[in-house]
């Protein structure tokens, strides 16, 4: 369970996506050709009378949509951390890198320096798991944690052995 800022446990959420299609945003799908910062051609934003918001094409989703994991849900953080409140998405974790992975979305490359944005990474820093996040916006990338210099040599490293991709 990650811990607040101030170290206190966050409170257990049951969460879901609601109106939150930003994941739809910020990553690219392979199948569809739909590189990371462009929104989907299938994605319902904000719900219309048509439909609730999110993916119009659910059932028959891609691949990679249908394992992607957001990190909002899966560690069931407080409704203010929510990928669209806060402009980032948790992508992951990487045990190899040692960090928690946050796409930022490009149209808001500041939302991590303040208010629950920086809250959130405060608390990742403060969970334990691991001491590094990395954010990426657009194609760069910015450090947080215990040893940025020795995260990005281990990523150029990982990155010319074809072994991993932000």
């Amino acid at each position: 369970m990650l811990g607040s800022p101030k170290g206190r446990p966050m409170e257990l959420r049951s969460n879901s996506c609601g109106s939150c299609t930003l994941c739809c945003k910020l990553l690219g799908v392979k199948e569809l050709a739909k590189p990371d910062g462009v929104w989907c051609e299938f994605c319902n934003r904000g719900g219309t009378a048509a439909g609730s918001a999110g993916c119009t094409i659910y059932a028959n989703r891609p691949d990679s949509c249908q394992e992607f994991q957001c990190g909002y849900l899966i560690n069931h953080l407080p409704e203010e951390f929510r990928p669209d409140r806060v402009k980032m998405v948790i992508t992951g974790t990487s045990k190899e890198i040692g960090a928690h992975i946050l796409h930022v979305d490009p149209s808001y490359p500041g939302a991590y320096r303040e208010g629950n944005g920086k809250r959130l990474i405060e608390a990742l820093l403060a969970a334990g798991s691991y001491n590094n996040v990395i954010l990426c916006i657009g194609n760069k990338r910015r450090f947080f944690g215990s040893n940025p210099e020795k995260i990005m040599a281990r990523i150029a490293q990982l990155e010319k052995e074809r072994k991993t991709a932000l």
